[in-house]
């Protein structure tokens, strides 16, 4: 089968997957579902509509199955919180140019920019190869009461959406898994999935999770 002919089909998998087992599901004290609700004030009001159709344009994006699955912990409130990509950011999507998909940002205060979006899409688009992004927990992980922050998602949580990234492992069948984070690493490692580890970009991490992706990735130095 032709690359070509992929298209729309792991796609649609997700999307049932997606549309039946995390779009539905209600926000917590401490977990904000972004596909499926909006805060006055912090969100426009079609906001998680507009955030699944981030998701969808990104998916779309993929002319075949991605051979390689990164896997963050949470997402962040100035990246995938907003944006609907992990790992990606509202200011990245109104950059001509510089992402492989269109989106359109969904906050009112923004468009924010996050850190760990900046470093792994700068190696990404470094080389040709395609990687998708995804999270652990793939709801926004706050500190309750603070809805524009970031924690670590919880070893319960991580438990909780551990079904949801086998049925996502099992859709695209990746030939390499890449836990970003410990948090990343022992979900995968609960289901028996090989992968490897590298340290998350974030909170310091930025030198040794550079070094470690270009290996993994066979991205040059130059």
């Amino acid at each position: 089968m032709s690359p070509s002919a992929y298209a729309g089909v792991f796609q649609d998998d997700l999307w049932e997957i997606f549309e039946r087992d995390l779009f539905p599901l209600p926000s917590s004290d401490g977990l904000f579902n972004q596909y499926r609700d909006v805060v006055p004030g912090l969100d426009r009001p079609d906001g998680a509509a507009l955030r699944r159709q981030n998701f969808r344009n990104y998916l779309d994006s993929f002319i075949a199955p991605p051979s390689v699955l990164l896997v963050g912990e949470a997402a962040g409130y100035r990246g995938g919180r907003f944006s609907g990509v992990a790992f990606t950011s509202e200011r990245q999507m109104l950059t001509p140019g510089f992402l492989p998909f269109a989106g359109q940002p969904t906050s009112v205060g923004g468009p924010y920019s996050e850190i760990s979006a900046t470093i792994l899409w700068g190696e990404l688009r470094r080389g040709p190869l395609r990687a998708m992004n995804w999270n652990a927990v793939p709801m926004h992980a706050h500190r309750p009461g603070v809805l524009l922050s970031n924690r670590n998602p919880t070893p319960k949580e991580v438990l909780h959406f551990c079904t949801l990234l086998e049925s996502v492992c099992s859709v695209i069948k990746p030939q390499q898994v890449v836990a970003l984070g410990r948090h990343a690493e022992h979900a995968l490692t609960s289901l028996d999935v090989p992968h490897t580890y590298v340290r998350h970009p974030a909170s310091g991490g930025a030198l040794a999770f550079r070094r470690d992706f270009r290996t993994i990735m066979g991205l040059t130095d130059g």
